[in-house]
Formats: C-alpha cells, structure tokens, sequence
C-alpha cells in the first residue's frame, strides 16, 4: 500500500525504484502503475521492457501517453537483440502498426550482429525520410552514404551539422566501426581547433576513440582550452590513446589543473599509459580513483608527489 500510494503521486520520484520490487512481468503488479496520471511513472516502466503479455496487453492504453511510442519500440528492439536477420523483418513489420521511432532502430543497431545490421540498412533504403535521426540509425548500421554524408557534414559552415557529425561518428568508433582514413583526421584536426567549445569536446572524445596517435599533439594543445569540459575529455582521450608523449602535459597541467574531474582524468590516463593499468570508464574515474587499493605497489591514486617523483627522477 506504500508504494502504490506513492507511485501515483504526480511529483513523485519513487516510480524510478519500481522495477526494485516489481516483477515486470506481472500483470497484476504493473496495473496500478500503467493506470498512474504520471506519463513519467508510465514511461519508466515502459523502457524496463516488460513482457510482451504486458505490452499487449495494455497497447491501447499505452498509446494515449505521449511518450509511450518510443518506449515501446525501444523495447521492441531490445526484445529482438537475439533474433537474427531473417526475423528482424518481422520485427520492422509489426513497428509499421504505430509511428516508426529511429531511436529504437538506432539502439538495436548497436547490438545485432552484421547480418542484421545489412537487413536494417536494406529495410531503412526503402524510406525516404533524411532527418537527423534517420541519419544516425542508418549510419550506426553501417550505411555507407550516411557515413559519407557525415564525413562532409564536419567540414560544414553551421555549428549544428559539425556537432552532429562527430557525435554519431563517434558512436561508431565506440563500437570499434570506423576507420581513421586521411581524410577523417584532417577534418578532426581542424574541429580540434574549432572556435565552438562544444565542437572541441565532441572532437576530443572521437579522438580518443580512434585510436590513431596521429591526433595526440592536437589533444595536448586542448589540455589548456578555456573549457574545463573540453580539458577532461582531451586528458581521457590522451589516455585512451596510451601516447608516451603526452605524459609531460599531464603531469605538468593535467594534474594541477583547478578543475578536479580534468585532474581525475589525467590521473586516470597516467595509470593507464605508465602502469598499463585499465582505463576506467569515464563515468567512474572518481570513484575508481577513491577505491584502496593496498594490493597494488603500481595504484598512486591522486599522489601528486608520487607521479612527479617519478617523472623527474625515475623515469
């Protein structure tokens, strides 16, 4: 009684805890929460993908949300992490029943294998809509002229089309599907230097995920960009590029900067490319930083004197 009491309260924040002490596939259990005034507490429980029963169960229910087409799909296309190309048809068939959501042909692209990737590709050439977010899904599936027409998008005149192009090139080379050609890094070198901080940022983090040291002087120059954002990605990105030669900057600015998450990641990036210890995802620098580790002689955490000594003296 507690927590349907709460759950249907339009201000309340415990709905992002039910799926804690719910079954998802529980009919009886989510029907208090589907029937809630709050499309928040709706949409939560809409995107921890319940079982098919429930969502067909409440299909029509559902639809009168505003924000329950996407989630729907999105499920969908969680659902469908395991099928294969041939039953990936089936799946885009039975999307066509609402308003297709990209988002959710986005996500699976990033999970299903080749052969559902080229079947998406293949589904998706058979519309003719261009938006942005058409442009994403279709190029994380590996559509050759989404990616082309990204590549020129970093050369464009509006800050927009250059954010955009990095950002969604970079998701592909988060999952190790884009290749480092000439023409790349001379585009990446230029949006290194870019007059919008937020394109700089975006440049920082592709060039980390590039893996190609080529860039590394250029991510060096941004360790003393005006953006404390654009310094921390650059200082993760030197890491992930495991580059000798940008010890000196980060031990010389990284580690004194007066922005504690820039100072966090270039302690990160020195264990990784001195030590060879795994780079922590950057969402947990902090606390993988905080963490004891009495076991390791190699762990210097934030010890500033530690790190010089050894650049000055041992190295």
């Amino acid at each position: 009684s507690w927590w349907l009491k709460l759950s249907q309260q339009s201000n309340s924040k415990i709905f992002r805890l039910w799926k804690y002490f719910i079954s998802s596939d529980n009919e009886q259990d989510l029907s208090p929460i589907l029937s809630s005034p709050n499309p928040d507490i709706v949409f939560q429980m809409l995107t921890a993908c319940p079982s098919r029963k429930v969502l067909t169960a409440y299909k029509a229910k559902l639809l009168t949300h505003s924000l329950t087409d996407f989630a729907y799909q999105l499920c969908m296309g969680k659902k469908a992490l395991s099928m294969d190309a041939s039953e990936i048809e089936n799946l885009w068939q039975q999307s066509n029943e609402m308003t297709m959501s990209p988002y959710w042909i986005a996500e699976l692209c990033l999970s299903v294998g080749q052969s559902g990737k080229q079947q998406l590709v293949s589904l998706m050439a058979q519309h003719s809509r261009a938006d942005s977010k058409w442009l994403r899904a279709r190029a994380l599936c590996g559509d050759k002229s989404a990616i082309s027409r990204l590549h020129d998008q970093l050369g464009s005149d509006r800050a927009d089309y250059r954010i955009r192009g990095l950002g969604i090139l970079s998701e592909r080379a988060k999952m190790r599907q884009l290749t480092a050609t000439g023409s790349l890094l001379r585009q990446l070198k230029q949006r290194l230097s870019d007059s919008d901080q937020w394109i700089r940022l975006e440049a920082s983090v592709l060039a980390g995920r590039l893996q190609d040291s080529s860039v590394a002087i250029r991510l060096v120059a941004r360790m003393k960009d005006d953006s404390a954002e654009v310094r921390a990605a650059a200082a993760y990105s030197l890491g992930q590029l495991k580059s000798d030669d940008s010890v000196p900057a980060l031990i010389e600015i990284g580690i004194d900067d007066s922005d504690k998450t820039v100072r966090d990641m270039s302690f990160a990036a020195l264990h990784h490319i001195v030590h060879n210890i795994e780079l922590p995802p950057k969402a947990i620098v902090s606390e993988w930083l905080d963490a004891d580790d009495a076991n390791s002689e190699k762990f210097w955490a934030r010890d500033r004197d530690k790190w010089r000594h050894w650049f000055q003296v041992i190295r």
